[in-house]
């Protein structure tokens, strides 16, 4: 805790770092191309410090600091994708994609349900040595068409193979990003594979919503939107408290039952679901509120 920074400092002095990402991410909703968004992001990225710092000589050598590090870290991403790129035209060219997409649509029977969990195991086994980029390339190349035969969209589907390209560090045994972050914060490796995978878990539920619920992609009437991201939002919240088993105080197995129901129900779209979770909520949030007061009592005393 002593080790975080703080955060009006974060935001009032470093706060300008995350202007391009807020410029990329509007560029691209308002139909701007990738490679245009990326590209102006970049200049942006390059230009605010300059105006930031007043110091061109302090500048120069940052942005050239900045090049070389990124240089170093685009070389193993960079032999990912050229790899993932021949396997994808060995695909291409033998055929082997439509056989895997045939061969998928078969063994699920047609049943879309049954076609996202296989194309999930698939990402999470690949992606359990391979970066997220290059997972994505080959799970899109082979797993979108068979997944829009089966009645999602293709928005969905790419953001569900995505999502599931990301948690796959997560997952263990390898868990290769949890094991990262007990090397940087010197805790135990195992331990913290776990708890990371618990705390990942919304993570493997959302790609799920993403098919089932358009809203959470923004595909759709602006209430309803809204309304689906705020109520995933809660839902994600409650469930995180429901696993880590605290939040005003301390949860019983029962209650964090009842808040993991609610969670559930809430990331699950429709007004009846969502009633019947905020009911559930309630009722767990006001015994927390009861047992809180009953605890500080004596205290007051």
């Amino acid at each position: 805790k002593e080790e975080l920074p703080d955060v009006k400092t974060a935001v009032f002095k470093k706060g300008y770092h995350g202007l391009p990402l807020l410029f990329l991410i509007a560029a691209i909703v308002l139909g701007w191309s990738p490679l245009k968004s990326a590209f102006w992001a970049t200049i942006l990225a390059l230009l605010i410090p300059l105006f930031v710092l007043r110091d061109f000589k302090a500048w120069f050598g940052k942005v050239i600091e900045a090049m070389y590090d990124a240089s170093k870290q685009a070389v193993p991403i960079a032999v990912a994708c050229a790899g993932a790129g021949i396997i994808v035209g060995a695909i291409g060219v033998t055929g082997l994609g439509t056989k895997i997409a045939n061969g998928l649509i078969a063994f699920a029977n047609g049943k879309l349900i049954f076609g996202l969990v296989l194309t999930m195991v698939a990402a999470i086994i690949l992606g359990t040595g391979m970066p997220v980029t290059a997972v994505y390339i080959i799970c899109a190349a082979t797993l979108v068409q068979p997944l829009v035969a089966m009645g999602t969209s293709a928005l969905a589907a790419h953001m569900f193979i995505f999502m599931f390209s990301a948690v796959a560090g997560l997952t263990p045994p390898v868990a290769i990003t949890s094991y990262t972050a007990a090397g940087i914060a010197q805790t135990d490796p195992n331990q913290t594979a776990i708890q990371g995978f618990l705390y990942g878990l919304p993570g493997f539920i959302i790609p799920f919503i993403f098919v089932f619920s358009p809203e959470l992609l923004m595909v759709g009437a602006p209430l309803r939107v809204a309304l689906a991201i705020a109520t995933a939002l809660i839902g994600i919240c409650c469930l995180v408290a429901a696993i880590e088993g605290y939040f005003l105080t301390r949860w019983n197995m029962f209650l964090r039952l009842l808040l993991g129901i609610a969670a559930v129900l809430l990331l699950d779209p429709g007004i009846v679901t969502d009633l019947i979770a905020f009911g559930i909520i309630a009722v767990c949030f006001g015994v927390q509120v009861l047992v809180l007061n009953k605890l500080n009592a004596p205290a007051a005393r």
